[in-house]
């Protein structure tokens, strides 16, 4: 997951195929034998802020900070 974690990074970061890297983040947190880890839940925040999506994005910013 981590070498995959680079590359939707770097999607979001670029903002491309956003609907694609969304979808594939909310199906792995989806997932209960998956750990959701700080970089993901904020690679899956910084996506939906592109989306415009920022009421979505702010409770992952804050679990991502432990907050």
């Amino acid at each position: 997951m981590q070498e995959a974690l680079g590359h939707y990074l770097c999607l979001v970061k670029l903002d491309q195929k956003l609907k694609h890297v969304i979808a594939d983040l909310e199906a792995h947190r989806a997932n209960p034998h998956m750990k959701q880890t700080p970089l993901m839940l904020q690679a899956l925040a910084d996506a939906y802020t592109k989306t415009g999506k920022l009421s979505k994005a702010m409770p992952l910013y804050r679990q991502a900070l432990g907050r």
